[in-house]
């Protein structure tokens, strides 16, 4: 039996996730990617210049170049607790769950 599940993805595909879009192999973004993505931002206390920065993204792999991929950088914190939220409920209850956000060569981030 399971003992636990542990999830990776990548930003792109996280981002789906993150706004609940649970299918991920559709090439169209959710149609409010850019405006989900400031709202995480700001609601992570990121002044208004830094979120702005985002509008000029045609990639979600480009977040790396505006928020440095870390692990306590408050964005991704923000990130992956919006994923977590949507994934949480798609687990039986009693299997613990834990995400782990990819980036190229970096190393990935974990939650919780």
């Amino acid at each position: 039996p399971l003992k636990r599940v542990n999830v990776g993805m990548m930003l792109g595909k996280a981002s789906k996730i993150a706004q609940g879009q649970v299918q991920t192999h559709s090439k169209q973004r959710p149609p409010n990617n850019i405006s989900f993505l400031m709202r995480l931002a700001e609601k992570a206390g990121y002044p208004p210049q830094k979120i702005q920065e985002i509008r000029s993204l045609h990639l979600n792999r480009q977040l790396k170049s505006i928020f440095p991929f870390q692990q306590h950088e408050p964005f991704y914190l923000a990130f992956l607790k919006s994923i977590y939220s949507v994934c949480r409920p798609l687990i039986h209850k009693t299997l613990p769950l834990r995400l782990f956000l990819l980036a190229d060569d970096k190393k990935p981030l974990i939650f919780p």
